[in-house]
């Protein structure tokens, strides 16, 4: 995948402490844990390929749990069958998700836990991560033109 902006950012003022930190998505998954103040913020021409506006990966402070945030631009009246979607495509013990519209936006805010994606590896890289939850929403996009 080709990305366009990968910045590490504190969790707290949304300040950058790196920009283009590139070789921090080889980093395994607890690199996060070992900088639990930060989240890595990327960007990729890819993204527009699945209504992804951009993303963040972080350690959830809370719950501990590794956590994919981004903007999914797809109209409100989508609502049931994207929930409907992303409940019955992750694990339904591990997931922890939060899927709320955001009007000013017109998209959706979408907040998925990593562990509960199908395959999910301790030792993934952020990368693969991201990855992952590019085909989630790729396989979302398919389902969305088979309803059609």
């Amino acid at each position: 995948m080709n990305y366009t902006i990968v910045d590490r950012c504190l969790k707290e003022t949304d300040e950058v402490i790196e920009q283009q930190v590139f070789n921090v998505l080889q980093h395994p998954l607890t690199y996060l844990q070992t900088h639990q103040e930060s989240f890595i913020y990327v960007e990729s021409a890819t993204f527009d390929e699945v209504n992804v506006d951009c993303m963040t990966i972080e350690l959830d402070d809370v719950f501990q749990t590794y956590t994919a945030l981004f903007g999914l631009r797809v109209s409100k009246d989508e609502e049931a069958f994207l929930k409907y979607f992303i409940e019955t495509e992750t694990n339904p013990t591990l997931a922890k998700h939060a899927i709320l519209y955001a009007q000013a936006d017109k998209m959706f805010d979408m907040n998925l836990t990593l562990e509960a994606l199908d395959g999910f590896e301790a030792n993934w890289t952020i990368e693969q991560a991201i990855e992952t939850v590019v085909q989630l929403m790729r396989k979302y996009e398919a389902a969305r033109e088979e309803a059609r």
